[in-house]
């Protein structure tokens, strides 16, 4: 920030607070319908890997890298120079707003801003968490009123970062997450919708010419990253009729109704034969068909045919569903400690082993499900052995998934 002026006298509409401000508004423009929940889906396609490929994106979420894509992108420039800078008398730089959204800065004494918006640490990460363990009455606790008294500058490799006095305020923050990831974004019923989103975009994207949606001139079928963000929650979920074949309107009639699919299997540290477990070129390749859409329909394709016929005749390919959550992801990088001004700054990890807790996580916490409608449970769950047995050398204790699952 520039200095020698009190921060409540700076300029909204020009210098660094107003570039971070406005950062802090656009950062998440490149959410699609249901955030993050369509974010899993369009983080698979081709066009984002091949941006995640590019190292000035390589640990950018795919809704960070959308963001900067709009943010940068010519019809969005020609509209801020109409409506903002020309309107508003701003001055304001896309390209520097861009850059704070992907947690960088030209900068490097300024790299601490961007920091505000993208890091371990950043506002997002606090309010979210704040908000979501409160709504879901979990008694998760981040003192701010701590966190901030703690919070400064200092330099490090030729940067000006964020640093803290304590790690305290970030242990609290990183066990809140984790703590959310195994009640919250990881539960049984949140992986289900999910997964029946997923299935239905699936379906649209693979059956377009009966189920594109028409919207403003634009026909979506999610087949590009892009088109996620042309439909908001509420155009998805109410416009379906006479939209889309019977697959899809019976997907859309289920979310409405709040009618999940009933677990049928479920695929965990406690359900599978400690041979099995213990086997970790199994659970390795269970675990990357959460990189691949197509690996993760193979499987699915592959248990549905495993199905009796007469299942098969109540049970569309679309649904037998397996939910196969990632390990959750923990960014550390730039988080400092410095616990005096005099101190020698450290990382994060100096104080606590980060890489541990999600180890520890992928070992006693994490959990696949397959999905079903509850008529076909039963059978579902058999074929769904068969195949996890035969093809990922995963063997499922039915008994012990069947005491979670209730199947029949």
């Amino acid at each position: 920030m520039e200095s020698g002026r009190p921060l409540a006298s700076f300029d909204r509409t020009s210098g660094d607070l107003a570039h971070l401000r406005m950062a802090a508004m656009l950062h998440d423009v490149g959410h699609g319908l249901c955030s993050h929940a369509s974010e899993q889906i369009y983080e698979l396609l081709s066009d984002l890997q091949e941006f995640k490929k590019e190292p000035a994106f390589a640990k950018n979420s795919p809704g960070e890298v959308l963001s900067y894509l709009i943010i940068t992108s010519p019809t969005f420039r020609s509209w801020f120079d109409e409506h903002v800078v020309r309107d508003c008398q701003a001055s304001l730089k896309l390209d520097l707003i861009g850059e704070i959204v992907l947690g960088r800065h030209p900068d490097r004494s300024l790299h601490f801003l961007a920091q505000i918006v993208s890091s371990p640490y950043d506002a997002d990460k606090l309010d979210y968490i704040a908000r979501d363990s409160y709504y879901c009455g979990l008694a998760l606790t981040v003192d701010l009123p701590r966190f901030y008294s703690m919070i400064s500058t200092a330099e490090q490799d030729g940067y000006r970062v964020l640093v803290l006095r304590s790690y305290v305020p970030l242990e609290q923050i990183l066990f809140s997450k984790m703590m959310l990831f195994a009640s919250v974004y990881h539960h049984q019923k949140a992986k289900c919708l999910d997964s029946m989103l997923r299935a239905t975009i699936q379906h649209i994207s693979e059956n377009a010419r009966e189920c594109k949606i028409g919207l403003d001139g634009a026909e979506v079928s999610f087949a590009d990253p892009i088109e996620y963000l042309y439909v908001t929650d509420d155009e998805f979920f109410n416009q379906f009729h006479p939209t889309g074949d019977e697959f899809v309107r019976r997907m859309i009639g289920r979310f409405r109704r709040r009618d999940l699919f009933a677990r049928c299997l479920e695929i965990s540290r406690r359900t599978m034969t400690r041979e099995s477990w213990d086997e970790s070129f199994g659970r390795k390749q269970l675990l990357d068909l959460s990189d691949s859409l197509t690996l993760l329909g193979d499987a699915e394709r592959q248990i549905h045919a495993t199905l009796p016929d007469a299942v098969k005749r109540k049970c569309d390919r679309g649904e037998v569903l397996l939910s196969v959550p990632k390990r959750p992801s923990i960014k550390t990088d730039f988080a400092f400690v410095q616990t005096s001004p005099k101190a020698d700054i450290e990382t994060i990890e100096k104080f606590f082993p980060v890489e541990q807790w999600t180890d520890a996580y992928a070992h006693n916490k994490w959990r696949s499900y397959v999905y079903a409608p509850r008529e076909c449970a039963s059978a579902v769950r058999d074929a769904a052995a068969t195949v996890l047995r035969e093809r990922f050398n995963v063997d499922v204790n039915l008994a012990r998934s069947n005491e979670n699952c209730h199947p029949d």
